[in-house]
This record gives C-alpha cells, structure tokens and sequence, in this order.
C-alpha cells in the first residue's frame, strides 16, 4: 500500500514554531504561579480590612492593596489573551475560511486520500499532503497532494469537491459553474508546480517530471473544459481515473533509485517548514519581539531567531 509521508493535518507547524509555543507556555505557567503567590499573601488580609476589624489601617492602604488586586487580575488576564494570540499559519488559514465551505473542501480531500490508498498498493508510492511553498502574498501557495511514483515522478494533485456541471477554457483563469464563475484549479496547480520546481532546482540536480492533475470529487458533478489535445490527461471526473492514468504512467517509465526518492522528499518537507517559518514570523511577529524571541537586526529573506 502506498505510504503517506505526511498527513493532511500533521506537521502544519514548523519545529522551531513548536519549541516557541513550549516557551510561551512557561510564560503562562510562571504568570499563574505569580498571581497565585500574591493571592495566597494578600487574601487573608484584604476580608478583615475592608470589614474593619483590623484597627488603624489606614483607608489609603486598602485602596492600595484592592488597587494592586485588580491590577494583577488584568495584567494575568492581558498576558493570557496574548499568548493566546500566539497562532499557527493554519490556525490562522482556518479562520479565514467559509466554514461551510472548508469542511466541503476537507471532505473531497479525505475521501480522495482513502482512494488512494485503495488503488497505489505498492509501499513505493509516497503521498504527501497539504504542502506549503512560497508566496509573495499574505497566504503562501498550498498544495492538496503530492504522489511520488517509483519512477520519481511526481504528480501534484488539485483537489476539488465542486457540485454540478463545471465549464470553461483549460487555460482560462476562470471556469463557469451554474452558481457563477471559480478560479481554474488546473492554473492554480500550475503555479504550484512551477514553484516547486523551481525550489527543488536549486539543491537537487535531478531529471524531475511534474505533473499537474486536478480532479473532482462531488459524485453530482460533471467537468466540460474544453482542452487541446496536449492537455487530455490532467482533469478527471472520478479519483478513479486520474490513479489510474498515474498506474499506466509508472508502467511507462523506469523505476529510479529509493535514494533519489527520499532526497525529493527530504527537500518538499524541507520547502514546507521554510514556508511556514515565513509566515509564522509575519503573523507573531510583535510577540516574539516582545519575549524576545527573535533576534534584531538585519532580516533578509528568512527571520533569525534566538
């Protein structure tokens, strides 16, 4: 059976991210006992004074000590809603999200994934899914599945779970559904690969084949993209047919080393940590400069952190 390198919802954080969030749950840890201690020192005395049995304490006194009390409360309550604040890139991906929409999504790529599994019985298939690359815009580029044939090719799958009849031109930036026009998914995926091609070029000196497959998991659906005949083999109806077209591929082709394959795989996961690195940093940015989690200083592509 085909072996999933990485779950959709693991690893969605990089290991330096992980290591901060242990950080910042010492803060809460070290801000609990504080108000503990004080609350431990202060409680006997505040009851007997506000009542007035302790004589000849002063009135300014119990203003100071009531004072102190709420003070201490906010500051814990101030500090625990901002390390509360500290979020992961998918955390915050999430919330922006259609909730309705999301879990559609989430359906279409899970039962994709089962597919999968059913038809790549050879441990020489490895899957990785929901992979992060680079972006010069607020979300980085994310990538449904990624197949790695025993060949090495690799085959970059768009994941879709749209109802209905789906239209349009292949190269078209939009197609047409009876609800109104989407994002062409197969030039979304194009993107997606040449990106990645583009980052694993610059470690791996490897012949890589990408191909960029989309396909559609709403049994209520049916795709009419019109598409030039270089193109015939990328859009499918049914995860039954694209595994299939990936099955007759890998017949075609020759069966390259299991080092290679662990290098690109070693450098996709490599490509991903860095990716969510950069966006962890722009969303917590001002926490880490304030528990000095960062280092200051010149910053050019990648954050130095301490």
């Amino acid at each position: 059976m085909a072996q999933i390198i990485k779950e959709k919802q693991n690893n969605n954080e990089s290991p330096l991210f992980r290591e901060i969030k242990k950080t910042f749950r010492l803060v809460k840890i070290r801000l609990l006992n504080y108000v503990r201690i004080l609350f431990l020192i202060f409680i006997p005395i505040i009851p007997p004074c506000i009542l007035g049995f302790v004589p000849h304490v002063h009135p300014n006194i119990i203003k100071i000590i009531l004072f102190s009390f709420i003070f201490t409360f906010k500051s814990l309550h101030d500090s625990i809603e901002e390390i509360i604040g500290l979020c992961s890139y998918q955390e915050y991906y999430d919330r922006s999200l259609n909730k309705d929409w999301k879990e559609k999504g989430d359906e279409g790529e899970y039962s994709f994934i089962k597919t999968t599994l059913k038809f790549l019985e050879d441990n020489d298939y490895k899957i990785l899914n929901n992979i992060y690359l680079p972006s010069y815009t607020e979300y980085p580029l994310q990538i449904d599945s990624i197949i790695i044939g025993p060949s090495n090719n690799i085959y970059i799958v768009e994941i879709k779970n749209w109802y209905g009849l789906i239209s349009g031109q292949i190269e078209e930036k939009t197609w047409f559904t009876k609800n109104g026009h989407l994002n062409s998914p197969y030039m979304q995926n194009k993107r997606h690969i040449n990106t990645l091609k583009q980052e694993l070029s610059k470690d791996l000196h490897l012949k890589l084949n990408l191909y960029n497959l989309v396909v559609n998991m709403d049994k209520n659906s049916y795709i009419n993209i019109c598409k030039y005949d270089k193109y015939n083999e990328n859009i499918y109806d049914r995860p039954e047919e694209l595994l299939n077209w990936i099955l007759d591929n890998e017949m075609k082709s020759m069966k390259a080393p299991t080092s290679d394959q662990e290098k690109i795989i070693d450098h996709i996961i490599k490509i991903h940590y860095e990716t969510l690195i950069q966006y962890e940093f722009k969303i917590n940015e001002d926490l880490f400069k304030k528990y000095g989690l960062i280092n200051e200083g010149d910053r050019t592509n990648q954050p130095q952190f301490v």
